[in-house]
């Protein structure tokens, strides 16, 4: 099968990856308007579109209209207009940080001049409620004092995610997400098991379907685990950071990833060693070997097809990969959404796809 050939069903695959997740916009956007060679330059309509964390959030975003170029002025705007930091939001579109003296600037008093100081007292009262009981835990817990600081302290406290979580609920249509013709696929890592659970469309009921997005992104110790029906969920990018399995148990042969690091090769040393950017290659490093092996199993299966070994009803794979031409900024990027990161990564994503070459990009074809 060739790219220009019509395939029994598409996908889009979008990855985890926290703010970065600006740059699937882009890509998204070049796909829809038929700008890139990896469609043949006609205008993308996937059958199926399978999201982790960031890549869920904007395959729920894209599933809320049934026109992908309406889709996608959906997505740009909510990325641009409620996530990246501007004086409406105060730097809180996803996360806002508890005691933050930024919302005392002028020009947040100006959009609201109640608000700073509501949200500040519920803060001290948040804060202070915290503190008492993990205090009361610090004296609980027998053992040295390490142990009882290490089963006490919680970085997560210092930041709320109720900004997160009242941007799915404002942004993400269910109803229509539920009735779109294309499937939804969305994986999230149960918290109980560590087994990955995948969600579709039929899954999106009025009182699950905005808990499912949020369970996705949910990353552990950063947003608190996310309850669905009995059992607790977090980040899917835990167990599949790039869900390509989800969209081919899905019928799909011709398949799009986007991936929100560079390539390993492309992800240079630091001069000098630091903690920070080695736990970062570490992490990708490890999100690489998930996805390689579901790509190594698609190798595998397109092989025995063209040798006549296949098994019955398997088609063979046609995957487009789509990885960020630099470094988009390290570990702590993932929590950068100033409007000129966002808008960077969408116009790096929006060019990347226009100048999509499979021979560097290392399609499966």
């Amino acid at each position: 099968m060739s790219p220009a050939q019509p395939a029994t069903k598409s996908a889009m695959v979008l990855s985890g990856g926290g703010g970065y997740g600006a740059y699937e916009v882009g890509i998204l956007r070049a796909l829809c308007e038929g700008k890139s060679p990896a469609t043949n330059f006609t205008p993308f309509h996937p059958d199926v579109v399978s999201g982790t964390s960031a890549g869920a959030f904007n395959a729920a975003l894209f599933l809320s209209r049934s026109n992908p170029r309406d889709a996608m002025d959906l997505i740009e705007s909510v990325w641009i207009d409620s996530i990246a930091d501007s004086d409406v939001n105060c730097g809180a579109g996803v996360l806002r940080l508890r005691l933050n003296p930024r919302v005392l600037a002028p020009s947040c008093l100006a959009v609201d001049p109640f608000r700073p100081f509501v949200d500040l007292a519920k803060d001290t009262i948040f804060l202070t409620a915290d503190i008492l009981r993990r205090g009361v835990r610090f004296a609980q817990v027998q053992g040295g004092i390490d142990k009882r600081l290490a089963e006490t302290l919680d970085i997560s406290t210092i930041a709320s995610t109720a900004p997160y979580v009242g941007l799915v609920q404002q942004a993400v249509d269910i109803g229509a997400v539920r009735a779109n013709r294309t499937a939804l696929r969305i994986s999230a890592t149960n918290w109980n098991t560590g087994s990955l659970e995948v969600f579709k469309n039929e899954d999106m009921t009025d009182e699950t379907g905005h808990s499912i997005v949020l369970a996705s992104g949910s990353i552990p110790g950063v947003f608190p685990p996310v309850k669905i029906g009995d059992q607790l969920y977090v980040d899917g990018g835990i167990s599949s950071n790039t869900p390509l399995s989800p969209a081919v148990n899905a019928g799909a042969d011709f398949v799009h990833i986007v991936y929100l690091d560079p390539k390993l090769s492309d992800l240079e040393l630091p001069p000098i060693p630091n903690t920070l950017d080695t736990l970062y290659r570490m992490i990708a490093i490890a999100l690489f070997a998930m996805t390689s092996r579901d790509l190594k199993v698609a190798e595998q299966t397109n092989r025995s097809i063209a040798e006549g070994k296949g098994r019955p009803g398997v088609r063979k794979l046609v995957v487009h990969k789509y990885f960020p031409r630099r470094a988009l900024g390290g570990a702590l990027r993932w929590f950068t959404f100033n409007m000129g990161q966002i808008t960077r990564l969408i116009r790096l994503g929006y060019e990347d796809a226009v100048n999509h070459n499979c021979t560097e990009q290392g399609c499966i074809i």
